[in-house]
């Protein structure tokens, strides 16, 4: 499945907050201007000191073989490690307008698309105040009382990141999740197959329309007991027996009634087995309408048995031969014209009864109908019976192509003896 691009401007623009939500967190956080300030005041200091703390951050990093083998790309490491010395700088610059935010979000948005995982996102704000922390003690040493003021400044503006750093996490799963959802609520809606979930209270969380197709009910509107919108007996058993057994799986055949009685009744296969979603443990029913295959099954089945029938009981001798001349099947009166047994005929190929004088005119025009050059052929020739009499008959030969590609012969043999008989008495 090709993975979709990520758009992270367009991202951004949905996710950074509005204005109103700034200024609301910024004064639950109590983040001022005079905190602002008090950051701008130490920013040379620590911007003069901004090589060591990122290169210890990064050594920090390095140790955990999760992170590595995000940091592994050399270009991608650079690259961070340009982006980390920026959001240093931004840090106490001073300037934390809806600019700073968006470019707050923008970062989080990153990592979340690359799969870092929040713990370690939040941790790096632990990692980055632990640094901070000594530099900051000996930046304000002199007037050692604006510590604990400047370092509150520097930690609520490290909570409103991460806050934004949740937030963005939160919002791009939600995202993700609901963009699944429509992914799934489109495949469901375009299957073929029928699909029902129903919850342990018997209600209905989800069907598709090939489902309500296949049941002949409409879709149901909010909360319904299964028991109300199937009117189907023994479907509704195989449910019930489902929804009290934890490990149910089982598959049915159904036959629905036809609705009028020149209709034919339909038939579906169903399969019922429990899914744990939500920590909810459903009932999932797939159903697969049968209706047509099994129709042209017993179609097929028909359409074999009256072959059979007039193959059995033609007035001609018929027969099957595979291609290279063996016997695969022969009715009674064929039987009856050579004096041979179907049993004893699936031994033998049409050349043993053949006389020898005859059969070069016969094989010439077989490779002919074999090679597809024509289509069919008949010809008057002699077989020698069981008994060893020779018997005249009229052999008309055809291609027959089965499902599996297969090339066999149709035969269709007169025993013309007695026309022959007549022509001889004629002539002489």
């Amino acid at each position: 499945m090709t993975r979709k691009k990520f758009d992270v401007d367009a991202m951004t623009d949905l996710m950074a907050p509005d204005s109103a939500t700034s200024a609301e967190y910024r004064a639950y956080l109590e983040f001022t201007e005079h905190d602002a300030g008090l950051l701008r005041d130490v920013h040379p200091y620590l911007r003069a000191h901004q090589s060591g703390i990122v290169l210890a951050f990064y050594e920090h990093l390095l140790r955990f073989p999760r992170l590595r083998q995000l940091l592994d790309d050399r270009c991608a490491f650079a690259r961070l490690k340009h982006l980390q010395a920026e959001y240093f700088h931004s840090l106490t610059a001073g300037d934390y307008d809806n600019n700073y935010e968006r470019n707050r979000v923008r970062v989080g948005l990153v990592h979340q698309h690359i799969g870092l995982e929040i713990r370690w996102y939040i941790g790096a704000y632990r990692k980055y105040l632990a640094e901070l922390a000594p530099v900051l003690h000996a930046a304000l040493a002199a007037t050692p009382e604006r510590y604990q003021p400047t370092y509150d400044a520097l930690l609520k503006l490290m909570c409103l990141d991460m806050s934004l750093a949740l937030d963005t996490y939160e919002q791009a799963g939600r995202l993700e999740l609901s963009g699944l959802k429509n992914y799934a609520e489109q495949v469901l809606t375009s299957l073929p197959s029928g699909v029902m979930v129903i919850d342990t209270a018997r209600q209905v969380r989800t069907i598709n329309p090939a489902m309500c197709a296949m049941l002949g009910v409409p879709a149901p509107a909010g909360d319904t007991d299964v028991g109300d919108f199937l009117h189907l007996p023994e479907l509704c058993e195989r449910i019930d027996v489902g929804l009290r057994a934890p490990d149910y799986s089982e598959e049915l055949m159904l036959t629905l009634p036809a609705e009028l009685p020149m209709l034919e009744p339909r038939y579906l296969r169903c399969a019922l087995s429990r899914a744990w979603l939500d920590g909810e443990n459903l009932l999932l029913l797939i159903a697969e309408d049968l209706t047509v295959p099994m129709r042209a099954k017993a179609a097929l089945r028909d359409s074999e048995e009256r072959f059979r029938i007039a193959f059995d009981h033609a007035a001609v001798g018929l027969a099957q031969a595979a291609r290279d001349g063996r016997w695969l099947r022969a009715n009674r009166k064929f039987q009856d014209i050579v004096g041979y047994s179907e049993e004893e005929l699936q031994t033998m190929s049409f050349r043993d009864m053949s006389l020898e004088g005859e059969m070069m005119a016969s094989e010439a025009s077989l490779r002919l109908l074999l090679a597809g050059e024509i289509p069919s052929y008949a010809i008057e020739k002699r077989y020698v019976r069981k008994d060893g009499a020779p018997v005249w008959v009229n052999v008309a030969v055809s291609r027959m192509v089965a499902s599996d590609a297969e090339v066999n012969l149709m035969i269709v043999v007169e025993d013309i003896s007695r026309r022959k008989q007549y022509e001889h008495e004629l002539r002489h």
